[in-house]
């Protein structure tokens, strides 16, 4: 049976001690960080306990699907002083989610390109369900139930003490974290044409850090339409635009 090298704490952990965690074998801790648009009351404490006890830390956020949940979770990620280059998880594995996967991509989008690696933590009928996902190319970390389709495996909680233990079994989890560079725009001042094509260049809009390939309608906004991970970018005008060239053959394929 393997051992656990990593456990992850919330808010109803309690005291946890860490320095006694680390001498028990565990390596690395991942800190619920949030859930929806609320923080954890003791991420902080958490991470800074964890720190100095020597583990390696990283962090999860609770998907709750309500507004604003994408750019608060990456706030709240950099407000927190999470090391960029850690792994930051997007915890699903309690909701019942048909678009799971254009979810997922919308936050992992946006969290890789502030400087995260990413991990999703589901059960294992959500991991077939995000079968679109290379997840080995990609470098996506799969925490889940199953020790064959997890690169973390989580076993059972601890009732006493309320902590989750994992064997991290690929060990990129329990290794020193690399910091890397937050991403800005150091062209954000100069002026472009009202509808010019820009180019790979920075997006002004909510859409964080990385070159993308943009346009500008107005010559001030630089609206992004093709991303770093190769996914396309759509406003509503793009589907007013393709909706007479697509109706016929969605209508067709719907009525056969």
């Amino acid at each position: 049976m393997p051992t656990a090298n990593v456990i992850d704490v919330s808010e109803g952990s309690g005291v946890v001690d860490f320095a006694a965690l680390k001498s028990q074998g565990i390596e690395s801790v991942i800190v619920r960080i949030g859930h929806g648009t609320t923080q954890d009351t003791d991420a902080a404490g958490y991470i800074q306990s964890a720190a100095n006890a020597g583990l390696v830390v990283h962090a999860y956020h609770q998907l709750e699907e309500v507004n604003g949940e994408v750019a608060w979770s990456l706030a709240n990620v950099e407000n927190l002083l999470v090391k960029t280059g850690s792994y930051y998880f997007l915890d699903v594995s309690k909701l019942q989610i048909d678009s799971l996967e254009d979810i997922f991509r919308g936050f992992s989008r946006n969290w890789l390109q502030a400087g995260y690696k990413i991990g999703i933590r589901c059960t294992v009928n959500q991991l077939i369900s995000l079968s679109n996902i290379d997840f080995r190319s990609t470098g996506i970390y799969r925490w889940t139930t199953l020790q064959s389709a997890a690169d973390l495996w989580q076993m059972d909680s601890d009732d006493q003490d309320k902590l989750g233990r994992s064997v991290d079994q690929t060990g990129l989890l329990i290794k020193a974290i690399e910091q890397v560079s937050h991403v800005t725009d150091p062209d954000k001042d100069y002026k472009v044409k009202a509808g010019a094509f820009v180019g790979f260049d920075y997006s002004t809009t909510e859409v964080a850090g990385g070159k993308m390939l943009v346009a500008s309608p107005d010559g001030i906004n630089k609206i992004p339409k093709l991303g770093p991970d190769g996914s396309f970018f759509f406003s509503q005008k793009d589907a007013d635009r393709l909706w007479p060239l697509l109706k016929d053959k969605i209508t067709k394929e719907m009525f056969k």
